[in-house]
């Protein structure tokens, strides 16, 4: 058998599961214990893939967690034991307590086909009582409040489509993301989907990562924009060429050691420029380097990032080539060769590009750009707040279906994007986004806000950050003098928002006034990402929940009167002095009396008075 081959193993063999009355499963090492059935039960290729029809495998764990969840809900299972099987089906708990849930969908690098939204729009449909999918920043759906006896048939109907959940959390490598213009983007040198898509299939159920210190994440970014903010993960990995006697090489430049949370690093240029050959041996060795050396008795301490300020950076490197070269040895996949992208003349900009008949001029200018590929375009759909319908999701299964040349892509921004639709088509799709409410011009624009679910569903949140969300979004669309940058949103300090990267951040807290506990938003300014590694938002000052709509049009009013001639917001939040922002919103720190004031000391779009829930997380995302 070639490598990369599967074969139809016929009936995969059942797992034996923990006897809970022999308290398996109840040691700091439970995770691995339960799990362990998953990982033997199947023969494994010499580089860890499970062989045999992924539905055979698919099935089997879904029968393995069906069992959990019966024996769970009878209360003949401990919730410590049932919980790392759970996560380690993409399965968290909810901060509503009881048997909600919340399904992470694995979306490798975005790429998505009709089938497989329509079986998600069905399972949304059925079992999600919002019937609403949230796009993550990790390109992934999720679905909130599944009831824990549901999970199972959401699973198994999924699987039909090909679609997983294995791994979408717990200690294990996430999903594999990638910027959604990969293979269409005018400035890439070669497109990275089929290394993206080998390096997700590696690692899914790869013995590797069967009980990682903590989770693994890993992004490919086309060109330096660094459009799938590579530098904020464990592994970056960009499309590289350079020149040799002449003649163009192609490879890969790698990045490793990022991440966001309460201690963000930027990760570290790992190899200027790696052949294909060298690709998953690098990833890999990166793998079992953190597998080997990560913190396993402080989850706080457990990422990479930790492990090279441990090891230090020189140590880290030897460490990892070392460990590259005894993967050189193993029997790898065989990854496909590049094939170099031409270049396309007049770059990507909507600006000063012909406008086909009867399209809206707007719509064309800021959600239309120009695809590498003659005459195609990739038009950005805005999901406000992440969100999309199960009725979006329908129609633009219909609309895929009757366009079969046009591919679709979730976006790390929380959007979706149609890829490969013809000037000729632009009109019609455009009518059939605005039957469906996706047609607003403002994807990946300031007015686009990123924003995790927060207090929603989330055990960790602090502050409902989908309401904060709504109400800056409000704000600038009745005011949109100030744009050209980004916002986003946390809950907490974990960043699934990914705040700290944004042109103006904010994570939600908590400060005591007048004896109670107050929301609150850190402000944040001047973050963003590139190929040369991240730049992090400076804090600035922790502000009422209910006061941060006023701090942003203070600061807008602020740039217009004191930007440089030319400087563009983003510019100016990444030079203004941080002790002149805070003198200019210090009155809005203090709050009056709660008698004097009530609605000061609740949480945006809340009409109820606080409540702090502490309770322990299961992710950070």
């Amino acid at each position: 058998m070639e490598p990369g081959q599967t074969q139809n193993a016929g009936t995969v063999p059942a797992t034996r599961l923990p006897d809970p009355k022999k308290g398996e499963g109840s040691t700091p090492q439970a995770a691995a214990e339960i799990m362990a059935p998953l990982w033997a039960s199947y023969k494994t290729d010499e580089w860890g893939t499970a062989r045999g029809a992924i539905s055979e495998l698919q099935n089997q764990e879904i029968a393995n967690l069906e069992s959990y969840i019966q024996r769970f809900l009878e209360g003949r299972m401990d919730e410590n034991m049932f919980k790392p099987m759970r996560l380690y089906m993409g399965i968290y708990g909810q901060r509503q307590g009881g048997t909600n849930q919340m399904v992470r969908i694995k979306i490798p690098f975005g790429r998505l086909n009709a089938d497989q939204l329509e079986r998600i729009a069905d399972v949304a449909d059925t079992f999600a009582p919002r019937k609403i999918a949230h796009v993550t920043t990790r390109q992934d759906f999720q679905l909130h409040f599944v009831q824990l006896k549901n999970v199972p048939a959401l699973l198994r109907r999924l699987a039909e489509a090909g679609v997983t959940t294995r791994e979408a959390c717990g200690n294990t490598v996430r999903n594999v993301t990638g910027c959604h213009r990969l293979g269409v983007c005018p400035t890439e040198p070669f497109d990275l989907s089929p290394y993206a898509d080998v390096v997700s299939k590696f690692f899914l159920r790869n013995p590797h990562c069967k009980n990682l210190p903590r989770k693994f994440k890993i992004a490919f970014s086309g060109c330096p924009h660094d459009c799938a903010a590579a530098s904020i993960h464990d592994i970056g990995i960009f499309a590289k060429s350079r020149d040799v006697d002449g003649k163009k090489e192609y490879g890969f430049r790698i990045l490793a050691g990022g991440g966001l949370g309460a201690a963000p690093r930027s990760a570290k240029l790992l190899e200027e420029f790696i052949p294909v050959e060298m690709l998953l041996p690098t990833c890999a060795a990166l793998v079992r380097v953190f597998n080997r050396t990560g913190n396993r008795k402080n989850r706080y301490r457990a990422r990479m990032k930790f492990v090279i300020q441990t090891l230090g950076w020189e140590k880290f490197v030897q460490e990892v080539r070392k460990e590259r070269d005894a993967v050189l040895k193993e029997t790898l996949p065989t990854l496909p060769v590049q094939v170099p992208n031409p270049l396309l003349a007049g770059g990507s900009n909507g600006a000063g590009r012909a406008v086909p008949a009867g399209v809206d001029l707007m719509w064309f200018q800021k959600a239309c750009s120009s695809q590498r590929q003659s005459g195609q375009f990739l038009v950005n759909l805005h999901l406000f707040r992440g969100d999309v319908t199960v009725a979006q999701m329908r129609g633009l299964v219909a609309l895929l279906r009757r366009n079969p040349e046009i591919e679709l892509r979730l976006t790390f921004q929380q959007n979706m994007a149609l890829r490969n639709v013809g000037g000729g088509k632009l009109k019609a799709v455009h009518s059939e986004l605005s039957a469906l409410g996706l047609a607003r011009a403002d994807a990946e624009s300031t007015m686009d806000v990123t924003v995790c679910p927060g207090a929603d569903t989330c055990n960790l949140a602090k502050t409902h950050s989908y309401g904060l969300a709504s109400q800056l979004t409000a704000q600038l669309k009745d005011n949109p003098t100030v744009n050209g940058y980004r916002i986003k949103i946390s809950g907490c300090e974990n960043a699934c928002g990914q705040h700290q990267v944004a042109d103006l951040g904010f994570y939600g807290c908590i400060r005591r006034a007048g004896g109670r506990i107050v929301p609150h938003y850190v402000i944040q300014l001047g973050g963003g990402t590139s190929e040369d590694g991240a730049v992090f938002g400076r804090e600035i000052v922790k502000v009422p929940a209910r006061r941060i709509a006023e701090a942003v049009r203070r600061l807008a009013e602020m740039y217009q009167k004191e930007k440089a001639n030319g400087e563009k917001f983003s510019g100016f939040l990444r030079r203004v002095d941080k002790e002149h922002v805070k003198e200019s919103i210090r009155d809005l720190i203090a709050l009056p009396t709660f008698e004097e004031n009530p609605d000061a000391y609740r949480d945006v779009g809340e009409e109820k008075d606080y409540e702090f829930l502490e309770k322990e997380g299961e992710c950070a995302a």
